[in-house]
């Protein structure tokens, strides 16, 4: 490879980028159809044949074979196949821990509370931890536990040198510090890779991480598990929290990706509250812009046109309704920036949000987002893996508009069914890997 990198210095210096980028991807065809990924150096040195360890340097090399199930025209991302596959390898790893430290890893949850949801995401870690032959245990604490107690608790459970990985789970309710009780975690134990010592080692270059935190973990497994290249792509992260945002937009970064864009908070929460003032305000600023590519839809000209028909000349707008646009100019533009994106990562919490004329033909769409809707009177419509059909009153969507995204992009995955599977892999992967390192850190 370091004749490739040192080709394209020569050729960029020269100014031949397609003479360049064209003998980059011959050679990376190549080397990509011997069956390796060039991610962990010293699985190069031992050799080709030599089997991949799944918790090395926190690689994300491919885990499940190239699925290619559609639905629409796009290809399905089933994280369900994807994490059978990789807790196969995770159940060979945790075999070896085994043996090399006398037992088998364990893992200690914290939850806050009766939170359905919470109990329900519990409930599938521990099953996952059974099947992979991990100790794990639940400690429940009422909703109303203080802070110092459970500050407290999480301290007394990362003392005890029988538990080799810890996590709180999140959300907690209003009253307690969130952050207060992640920096009263072990770094060592913290699976979910939130302590401010992973996460710096995470968003640093040059730093090896410990943790990476779970949901960013699963989402870059999930990519590789489906050979989905990264390099010299745009992404578009629509989310910006601690937990997902974040973290995949450094891991992005690191894959070899050319441009990494992060809508904030204030690029989206205000059209959940006035999505008819966003769509006039939106109409308003394209109704004197040229068209955009791709498909027509509600945030297209033609939508600009009916709402807002321009004159003649496109006269400028008085100084009331200039200041207006100028303050939500950013909410407006908001499906343009994410029609930029290769690789469009959703997780917002509000469902169904981005809509087919959000994406960019061909996109990679990852929708991380999971909300509950009712069966009647939701205009939405969503195709998870696991349809119900029962007399629920309710049923699961992502923030992504499944059935019309499906039809423009080139991949999307489910919910349920997609990031969600990979996640509680993360997890288990984490807690390994802390029962391997644990004894090192003493």
């Amino acid at each position: 490879m370091a004749t490739t990198g040192s080709l394209m210095r020569s050729f960029l210096h020269n100014g031949l980028r397609l003479e360049a980028r064209r003998l980059f991807l011959h050679l990376e065809a190549r080397f990509l159809s011997t069956g390796e990924v060039a991610v962990d150096t010293e699985r190069a040195h031992r050799g080709s044949n030599a089997q991949r360890d799944p918790l090395a340097n926190n690689s994300f090399e491919p885990v499940g074979t190239n699925h290619r199930e559609r639905r629409g025209s796009a290809r399905i991302l089933d994280g369900r196949r994807a994490a059978e596959e990789w807790n196969l390898e995770l159940k060979r790893a945790a075999e070896e821990v085994k043996r090399t430290i006398g037992r088998p890893p364990s893992l200690s949850v914290v939850l806050v509370g009766e939170r359905p949801d919470s109990t329900l995401y519990v409930q599938r870690k521990e099953e996952t931890c059974r099947k992979i032959g991990i100790d794990s245990e639940v400690i429940r604490v009422p909703e109303s536990v203080s802070q110092e107690d459970l500050e407290n608790c999480v301290r007394e459970i990362c003392s005890n040198p029988a538990i080799d990985g810890a996590l709180v789970q999140l959300p907690l309710p209003e009253h307690l510090d969130e952050e207060a009780i992640m920096e009263a975690f072990d770094p060592w134990k913290d699976v979910d890779g939130f302590h401010a010592l992973n996460m710096g080692h995470m968003l640093m270059r040059g730093r090896s991480p410990r943790f990476v935190p779970c949901t960013a973990l699963g989402c870059m497994n999930l990519l590789q598990s489906h050979k989905i290249d990264l390099t010299n792509k745009t992404a578009v992260v629509l989310g910006d929290s601690n937990i997902v945002g974040t973290p995949l937009s450094v891991l992005l970064r690191n894959r070899g990706t050319a441009i990494v864009t992060v809508c904030h908070g204030p690029s989206y929460k205000k059209l959940f509250e006035h999505k008819e003032e966003v769509d006039g305000w939106r109409a308003a600023a394209e109704a004197c812009n040229p068209v955009l590519p791709g498909p027509v839809g509600r945030w297209s000209v033609d939508h600009a046109m009916k709402e807002l028909p321009r004159t003649k000349a496109c006269e400028p707008l008085d100084p009331q309704t200039l200041a207006q646009l100028s303050q939500h100019y950013h909410v407006s533009e908001l499906p343009k920036i994410t029609r930029t994106a290769d690789i469009l990562i959703v997780a917002i919490g509000h469902p169904q949000i981005v809509k087919a004329d959000w994406v960019k033909p061909g996109a990679v769409v990852l929708d991380i987002g999971i909300n509950v809707v009712p069966k009647d009177g939701w205009l939405g419509e969503q195709e998870g893996l696991d349809e119900t059909h029962d007399d629920r009153p309710f049923r699961i969507v992502g923030d992504v508009d499944f059935k019309g995204v499906s039809k423009v992009a080139s991949a999307i995955t489910p919910v349920p069914g997609g990031v969600g599977p990979m996640t509680i892999s993360g997890v288990v992967h984490n807690t390994i890997l802390a029962a391997r390192y644990g004894p090192l850190t003493k």
